[in-house]
């Protein structure tokens, strides 16, 4: 152990207070090695202090505690004691405390929780002392627990939109009682809409519709209703979209908002945001809410296919949907436009070789191939396949060299101007 003290001793610099780390260990012998290391170094400070409040650095790096951190991590975590808040706010130090609270004693642990209780709201703000009262919450001890719960008490709302505090309000509504978290989230009542369109404090309301059975959200989820359109095109209002569709329990209520969303269904899925709500209907949701979200794209599956967000819906469609919606899909992929909604445009396997051409020649496949977002799709198709997949490859090779022939020509045209204009 003295050797350790020895390490931080030659670390300080003039005007370091590192007795207060020296001293956390009592023994006579090793605080004799180090005052006489420190003594005899051309390095030592002037002054060897006790006082706790004089370990912190004045200069805004804090380079000692970053050298004593990193020191301690070749010590037992009982060394730490007596300098818990200092370490909490500290990037190595707060790392070492996470790692070392489970091996403390109960008493150890009671000792450690009463250095930073005084300023739990101060570490809930601060960048790295959030993870260390996260760490409390985590622990399997009622009294830490209860004490942070009850300086949380009023503060939720101001807490849930901080940067940091935020994640502290979401480790509670995890390991909290159900009576604390109804209470938790009964203070965000007038307020969630705010913290829905708010970029930390949407991931509240995401765990608060995870963590706390619907039953005692309702009120919360009232809110929501008739406004579930705007919500899911909001960049942070999507995501509390797909967590309510995910967990809502009340099937009334669940069924009220699949309606609401379902209605809005070509809308959404050209949205940038609100695309990804109908992409999880469409992957998470159950069989009847995918055949409508199919019967509504349909009609529109070729020009939804070449929009930058809607693409990414068709994509999931052909992963998800059932087989025969998935051929009708790609059958649709293959008509030609001017006999669209007409079977004599389809190319089915019964035809040859050179009738498929002819039919793909003025299809939309051609051009959704050499669409910025359409060819993604074309792509998706060739991955699932299906009952025309070896025709429809056959004819995405045969457009493939018909559009690369015409790059090549027109590469080769180019050339031969440039050159006459040169001679």
């Amino acid at each position: 152990m003295s050797c350790l003290y020895l390490i931080v001793a030659s670390m300080c610099r003039p005007g370091d207070a590192a007795v207060s780390v020296l001293s956390a260990n009592p023994c006579p012998t090793v605080m004799a090695d180090a005052q006489m290391h420190v003594t005899h170094s051309a390095h030592a400070p002037q002054s060897l202090g006790t006082n706790p409040a004089s370990f912190w650095p004045q200069d805004t790096d804090k380079p000692l505690v970053r050298r004593l951190s990193f020191a301690h991590t070749l010590a037992c975590p009982q060394d730490v004691l007596g300098h818990m808040l200092e370490f909490s706010l500290d990037q190595l130090g707060s790392r070492f405390i996470q790692q070392k609270l489970d091996t403390l004693t109960p008493e150890e642990l009671e000792a450690a929780f009463a250095e930073v209780a005084p300023k739990g709201l101060m570490l809930m703000n601060d960048v790295f002392g959030n993870y260390v009262i996260q760490k409390f919450l985590e622990l399997d001890v009622e009294g830490p627990r209860q004490e942070l719960a009850a300086q949380m008490k009023g503060q939720v709302l101001s807490l849930s939109l901080q940067l940091y505090s935020c994640r502290v309000i979401q480790k509670a509504l995890e390991v909290l009682p159900l009576d604390q978290k109804i209470s938790m989230v009964s203070e965000l009542d007038g307020a969630l809409m705010r913290c829905v369109r708010d970029q930390n404090g949407n991931h509240v309301i995401q765990k608060v519709i995870e963590c706390v059975p619907t039953e005692h959200i309702i009120s919360l989820l009232d809110t929501f209703s008739g406004n579930l359109v705007s919500l899911s095109q909001h960049p942070f209002g999507c995501r509390v979209m797909q967590r309510i569709l995910e967990h809502c329990t009340d099937e009334q209520r669940y069924n009220s908002f699949m309606q609401e969303i379902l209605k809005a269904t070509v809308q959404l899925a050209q949205d940038q945001y609100g695309n990804y709500v109908i992409q999880h209907v469409v992957e998470q949701g159950k069989p009847h809410e995918r055949d409508a979200v199919y019967d509504r794209l349909f009609p529109h599956i070729v020009v939804l296919s070449q929009n930058k967000f809607a693409s990414n819906v068709v994509e999931k469609m052909l992963l998800h949907c059932s087989p025969q919606q998935r051929s009708a899909i790609v059958e649709e992929f293959l008509r030609q436009p001017s006999r669209r909604g007409s079977s004599n445009g389809v190319i089915s396997t019964a035809m040859t070789g050179d009738e498929a051409l002819r039919v793909c020649e003025q299809s939309a496949l051609e051009q959704m191939m050499q669409d910025q977002y359409g060819n993604y799709v074309v792509q998706k198709t060739l991955e699932v396949g299906c009952y025309c997949f070896c025709c429809c490859v056959y004819c995405l090779f045969w457009c493939m060299c018909r559009y690369l022939s015409a790059l090549w020509q027109n590469q080769v045209y180019c050339l031969t101007n440039a050159s006459g204009h040169s001679s």
